[in-house]
């Protein structure tokens, strides 16, 4: 049986940012022309850890003090630091990654003529949508509460920021980086609570580690450690469906079934 916590380098990350910098005379639905932006949108910190590991790792721009000194917006460390991380993954995992920390990441590379990288991509926020509707909506903090998971995202102030921006305080960034690790714990409890309920958003495990296609297997953990469970009916074909005993998904087996294996109950 395949560990796929063992056998699948799954990384879980999340970054904070610091805000545009620049001047505007309004509060309201304004258009801040290029001009008027001092500093833009950059990256604090990237937490990160191993699926089945304890240790929640950081980069961050304090890991540089002179850089971190001069300007802290200044993230090139941090980047270049974590795509080192990153290369070593299967996939990873991130809560609206694909819309938020993916992107930046991705631009912030680019500015900084670090080497080009890809990457396949899990995104948490798309396995809630496409796990039913969520009482509490799809927001990492009201989806462990939700799951009743015993973790917990702890909150933030406004005035992190603005220290770490404008007095490079080391302070408010030790209080980012805990804030930032407690959200990749709670990331990884989610992923895991809608691991098995997921489907056509996640790899196949078992093609992942080199599995055979003509195998049948558990395409989240790559067990083969399952019972039948009904037939589904795929385009013209008929294919057996099964519940993974491990870890409580559901599949398809590898090859359809032939009108004999249809027709004889089982």
């Amino acid at each position: 049986m395949t560990d796929f916590k063992r056998d699948v380098n799954i990384l879980f990350w999340d970054i904070e940012t610091l805000p545009y910098k620049g001047y505007f005379w309004g509060i309201w639905e304004q258009n801040i022309p290029h001009a008027f932006i001092q500093k833009d949108k950059s990256i604090i910190c990237i937490s990160y850890k191993w699926f089945g590991e304890e240790l929640v790792h950081t980069i961050n721009i304090g890991q540089d003090p002179e850089r971190f000194e001069r300007d802290p917006y200044d993230d090139s460390y941090v980047i270049a630091e974590f795509l080192k991380v990153l290369n070593e993954a299967d996939f990873v995992v991130a809560h609206n990654g694909d819309k938020f920390d993916y992107p930046i990441l991705k631009a912030r590379s680019i500015i900084h003529d670090l080497p080009a990288f890809q990457v396949r991509k899990v995104d948490t926020l798309k396995m809630a949508k496409g796990c039913g509707q969520m009482p509490r909506g799809n927001s990492l903090k009201q989806l462990a509460l939700t799951l009743g998971l015993d973790v917990q995202k702890g909150g933030t102030s406004i005035q992190w920021w603005i220290d770490i921006a404008e007095k490079s305080s080391p302070e408010a960034l030790n209080k980012m980086l805990h804030y930032c690790d407690d959200d990749v714990r709670v990331l990884e409890a989610v992923f895991e609570k809608l691991w098995p309920h997921c489907e056509r958003i996640l790899p196949n495990i078992h093609r992942l580690v080199g599995g055979s296609r003509d195998v049948t297997a558990c395409s989240r953990c790559g067990s083969v450690n399952y019972r039948k469970h009904n037939k589904y009916i795929k385009n013209v074909q008929v294919f057996q469906r099964y519940i993974c005993k491990d870890c409580g998904a559901t599949f398809l087996g590898a090859k359809a079934l032939t009108p004999e294996e249809i027709n004889d109950g089982q």
